[in-house]
């Protein structure tokens, strides 16, 4: 037991004369990493738009102070030193369990095979030259839910000249959406080639491929990878 353990002959004696089972505390140690904590960690990240563990780490004390002077956090000088003394494994239980009560935003109904199917699907040259090849996308304005209805604000950029047409539209239906067109291609300065968007159903729907009104156009959704 000596050349195993390292331990002295006395020392070893005394243990096995012992109970090696570990007594219970009288009194229990209670949570370091309280609510106030893991409120504070949940403003924080939430600003920093949710990294992860290993980035947060650092930046979870001087963001706690930025925000303490513009009055978006009360610091005190508790959980000042548990900002700053939190390690990377009790901050990713600590994010995992704000995970778990954040409202998750709803999935997207399946898009028809067909429709899909008939458009294709490329990826845009990031050096084009003509204008009139855009990227679009709707940004959502709906903050931690997206119950109802929410104004969302509907992005295009042309890859050639960087021209960049915003439109803020109330919900996703196809009048908005179809009104949002109209807006820019009365606007811009040059006609529309190409559309290249993502496969939301705001985009690709029977009604806004044949809409009256808007021109022919190529209508390019968008392939991962």
């Amino acid at each position: 037991m000596e050349a195993i353990t390292y331990l002295d002959r006395k020392t070893l004696i005394r243990l096995m004369h012992t109970d090696l089972e570990r007594k219970r505390r009288s009194r229990e140690r209670g949570p370091v990493y309280n609510a106030l904590f893991r409120d504070a960690v949940q403003v924080i990240a939430e600003t920093l738009d949710y990294p992860c563990a290993e980035r947060l780490q650092p930046a979870l004390l001087p963001t706690a102070r930025h925000l303490a002077r513009d009055g978006e956090l009360r610091l005190t000088p508790r959980l000042e030193q548990l900002l700053g003394q939190v390690s990377i494994s009790t901050l990713k239980r600590t994010l995992a369990r704000i995970s778990q009560d954040r409202p998750r935003l709803r999935r997207r109904p399946p898009q028809s095979p067909g429709l899909a199917q008939n458009i294709p699907m490329l990826r845009l040259p990031w050096d084009e030259q003509r204008p009139g090849s855009l990227e679009g996308d709707l940004v959502h304005h709906c903050g931690s839910t997206t119950a109802g209805d929410y104004v969302h604000t509907l992005l295009l950029v042309d890859i050639a000249t960087g021209w960049c047409e915003p439109v803020a539209i109330l919900g996703r239906s196809f009048l908005v959406v179809r009104d949002a067109f109209l807006r820019v291609l009365s606007r811009l300065p040059f006609p529309i080639r190409t559309l290249h968007f993502d496969n939301g159903s705001e985009f690709l729907n029977h009604h806004l491929l044949r809409c009256q009104g808007l021109p022919v156009l190529q209508i390019e959704p968008y392939r991962p990878g």
